[in-house]
């Protein structure tokens, strides 16, 4: 299942369908943690434009998250907390979604009756088959996953603005 003409709407509504580069690495930019966006001052009916625009934008890119496109969810929900404040940046980033999106548009779920495919998953402790065990894994650290430049300064994150990425598994 793909909603590949979703997604070309998206793109197009975006103005990014003449572009020719497109992001097949990840749904948000490495290094430009989108909940670190400065806010910028700006009249009234201008951030009404910015906001409108990013309402649109996520709705389409939570649409097609909660359907068929999982790999969308997190910055879906990270773009969400800005839909009445954003900014430029904001923009920026749901922009670079959508380029993300261009570049994968052919994705969807697929599901099937043929057992080709395996799932691994190592435990190390003994686990009552019985009994359904929920995994989690959590990254506390900042949102960009990014690798540091050894040469830069170390850059002190707010206690607060880190996010916690997560994911799950549940053992039947």
């Amino acid at each position: 299942m793909s909603q590949k003409n979703d997604a070309l709407e998206l793109i197009i509504k975006a103005q990014l369908d003449d572009i020719a580069t497109a992001s097949k690495d990840t749904p948000y930019r490495s290094g430009h943690p989108v909940d670190s966006v400065p806010d910028i001052d700006m009249p009234l009916a201008e951030r009404q434009l910015l906001n409108k625009l990013l309402q649109e934008y996520n709705g389409s890119l939570n649409w097609l998250s909660c359907q068929t496109r999982p790999d969308l969810s997190t910055i879906t929900n990270i773009l969400s907390q800005f839909n009445n404040k954003c900014s430029p940046g904001h923009i920026d980033a749901a922009r670079y979604a959508i380029r993300y999106l261009k570049g994968t548009s052919d994705l969807g779920i697929q599901f099937s009756s043929r057992n080709n495919a395996q799932i691994e998953s190592f435990v190390q402790f003994p686990l009552d088959p019985t009994i359904i065990t929920p995994f989690t894994d959590a990254n506390w650290g900042s949102q960009d996953q990014s690798v540091p430049n050894p040469n830069d300064p170390p850059i002190e994150l707010d206690l607060f603005k880190t996010r916690s990425i997560a994911g799950f598994v549940i053992w039947l």
